[in-house]
């Protein structure tokens, strides 16, 4: 029988058969690096084929604070995929129509390894973290999302909720 030894993958040896991603050290554009709550949109878009819209790797990385629910967003048309890979988080949902009052949101604790579909129209926002200092999160969307079919807004102080695990 013959054998072949396994490589450590690279970009550059693995680029004529696809592409990689460092989920917990992107390499890529995005908002608020470093920051509590960091966001790489489409880091990766992975076509479907039959001319559907491509489904796009976006990674989440949020540091671990108080469980504070301050703002919202939603999408009209996109499905959101989400998988907490290496810690627990907490995430919130409601529903985006109408007028929009924190009152309407639940929580949720997802345990790593879990993935979460939210429907468009669903009130949802950062995720908190629940066992660790900071949660990685991939983030499934079609591409470009963030800048097609996002509304977000802030609800106001007296409608901050707390959460509680």
């Amino acid at each position: 029988m013959k054998t072949i030894k396994a490589k450590p993958i690279t970009r550059e040896n693995f680029s004529s058969y696809g592409e990689i991603i460092d989920m917990f050290h992107p390499d890529c554009w995005g908002f608020g690096a470093g920051t509590e709550s960091a966001f790489f949109p489409d880091a990766l878009n992975l076509p479907m084929g039959g001319g559907t819209d491509p489904v796009s790797v976006c990674i989440c990385q949020v540091k671990k604070r108080e469980n504070l629910i301050t703002n919202y967003e939603y999408h009209n048309f996109a499905t959101e995929g989400l998988l907490p890979i290496d810690a627990d988080i907490i995430i919130y949902a409601g529903w985006g129509f109408g007028d929009i009052h924190s009152d309407s949101l639940e929580a949720f604790l997802v345990p790593a390894g879990t993935f979460v579909k939210i429907k468009p129209g669903v009130l949802h926002g950062t995720q908190f973290v629940v066992d660790k200092e900071q949660a990685t999160i991939l983030c499934e969307l079609p591409g470009r999302t963030f800048a097609t079919d996002f509304i977000g807004g802030n609800f106001p102080k007296e409608e901050y909720l707390k959460v509680e695990v």
